[in-house]
């Protein structure tokens, strides 16, 4: 594996009911299991969603690697990151769903109309699940704007990480879990997602 993992993706460890998150400075000393222990936290039934018709749950994207995103659209390290995520989309359209979750930081934010015209601005093409209350980001702990986790097609998180540098962090790691599925004979779903333009 690229050594420009070592920024990577934590390892997840539940205590008492709550994610959190230890760091590991060499992914390569530890060797890395594509396969989560922790189921992700679903998504909370009353939330609005944009750039698609129906809300999701996380077993509608069972085969499938899901990477959510947690951003806001003011934050200028969650703008750099989108054309990562576009090419991790691209690239992985079979295998690989992106979940936008809009966390926002400031008031202004929260209404699902600003969301959607930053959508537009940023030309974002995967749902987006507007998170005014904060409740998938305390589910899943995140801390800070981008907070990116990776959940793998059985739904258990694999990891997350925080910050710039997405696409060189998580297309090795996707590749590799991808081949290691096959290998295991995990039944992936390769059909591409589907999702209407707001």
């Amino acid at each position: 594996m690229q050594k420009n993992i070592i920024k990577i993706l934590s390892i997840l460890a539940v205590f008492a009911g709550t994610i959190y998150a230890q760091k590991f400075n060499d992914i390569e000393e530890i060797g890395m299991n594509y396969y989560g222990n922790i189921t992700a936290p679903d998504f909370p039934k009353d939330l609005q969603w944009l750039n698609t018709e129906k809300p999701y749950s996380i077993s509608d994207f069972k085969g499938k690697l899901v990477l959510l995103d947690f951003w806001t659209y003011c934050c200028i390290n969650c703008i750099h990151i989108m054309p990562d995520l576009k090419k991790l989309e691209e690239k992985y359209k079979n295998e690989l769903v992106v979940i936008g979750v809009h966390s926002a930081k400031f008031l202004t934010e929260r209404g699902t109309e600003n969301i959607r015209q930053a959508i537009l601005r940023y030309e974002i093409e995967h749902p987006v699940v507007n998170d005014k209350d904060f409740e998938v980001w305390e589910s899943y702990t995140a801390g800070a704007w981008p907070t990116l986790v990776l959940i793998d097609p059985k739904g258990k998180v694999i990891g997350m990480t925080t910050g710039e540098g997405v696409y060189d962090t998580f297309d090795p790691v996707i590749s590799d879990a991808v081949a290691q599925y096959e290998r295991d004979g995990l039944s992936l779903n390769r059909e591409p997602l589907t999702v209407n333009w707001v």
